[in-house]
């Protein structure tokens, strides 16, 4: 059985660590750790509304790697339509139209695609104190991945939802080996997230940049015997 690593004891030398490794121990380790373990087990025991949650929240937190920036409505978007079914990226009626419910650009659109609905509608559902969401059902099999009915709005087969989770990360996971662009993204949105305010430094930045030195006296140097 292996050792978990815990971030706080290794906040002083994180941000040093080879590439590779930085790539395995958050993908590998802390992500499938933290969330497709959770996952699988919210699945196991049809907890299905629990595994929606974080699905979707993974795939708000990867989408932020992918573009190498804070996680947002675009980046969710283009996750899903880069490395999910095209099945997400179809546009259908806004059950959301009109109600306030709905980020204001979207709650003006008559017509949204599936993953503006999902950020809209069950993440967002999800984030306010687990109020109940509408414009989105669940559904445990189903003959379709996803339907929009017009009175109960979109329905999601939850377990192809699922498979086609976890083939987007392992697309994603490939790809940031493979492409040296998504590598580097990855890289800059690690490196912002846990490689701040590292000790061990000789200084600290300052926003105009140099370094703050460390207290004593001002210009002192060491003096010949």
């Amino acid at each position: 059985m292996s050792v978990r690593i815990r971030v706080p004891e290794l906040r002083r030398g994180i941000a040093r660590w080879p590439r590779g490794r930085k790539v395995e121990w958050y993908l590998n380790e802390r992500f499938s750790a933290w969330l497709i373990d959770a996952v699988a087990a919210a699945m196991r025991e049809k907890r299905y509304g629990a595994a929606l949650h974080l699905m979707l929240l993974g795939i708000e937190v990867l989408s932020g790697f992918l573009d190498g920036s804070e996680p947002d409505i675009r980046t969710f978007c283009a996750f899903i339509g880069k490395y999910m079914s095209p099945a997400l990226s179809a546009r259908v009626r806004n059950p959301l139209h009109g109600l306030g419910i709905a980020p204001p650009p979207l709650d003006a659109k008559p017509r949204l695609s599936v993953a503006e609905i999902l950020w809209a509608s069950p993440r967002a559902g999800f984030r306010a104190a687990c109020a109940a969401f509408p414009g989105a059902s669940i559904a445990e099999r189903s003959h379709y991945y996803v339907r929009c009915y017009a009175r109960v709005g979109l329905r999601i087969d939850i377990c192809k939802f699922h498979d086609d989770f976890l083939s987007g990360f392992r697309r994603y996971y490939a790809e940031v080996y493979s492409d040296y662009l998504v590598r580097q993204r990855f890289l800059a949105r690690f490196d912002r997230i846990f490689g701040r305010g590292t000790p061990g430094g000789k200084g600290r930045r300052r926003a105009g940049g140099g370094t703050t030195r460390a207290p004593g006296k001002r210009g002192a140097a060491a003096r010949p015997q």
